[in-house]
């Protein structure tokens, strides 16, 4: 998992929080999105902040996808 980065939509609940959690955990660095980046908060408390990033991604918003992209690769290169 070293240097990888894995984009993760919805990961702040139900079955992409748990994805999110495993990969965390197995050393993978992570880029969250979701409607609300502050619903985070609890789950990414204590990750090493190099290693994630949370984002605002709506589906519906396409601009949204644009920025959440752009932000990782600027975080993660």
């Amino acid at each position: 998992p070293d240097g990888r980065v894995i984009m993760i939509s919805g990961a702040n609940r139900g079955i992409g929080r748990a994805v999110a959690v495993t990969l965390y955990d197995a050393g993978y660095s992570l880029s969250l999105g979701a409607r609300d980046p502050a619903s985070f908060a609890d789950m990414i408390s204590g990750w090493a902040p190099d290693r994630v990033l949370t984002g605002r991604y709506d589906a519906e918003n396409k601009e949204s996808h644009r920025q959440w992209v752009a932000d990782t690769v600027a975080k993660f290169d």
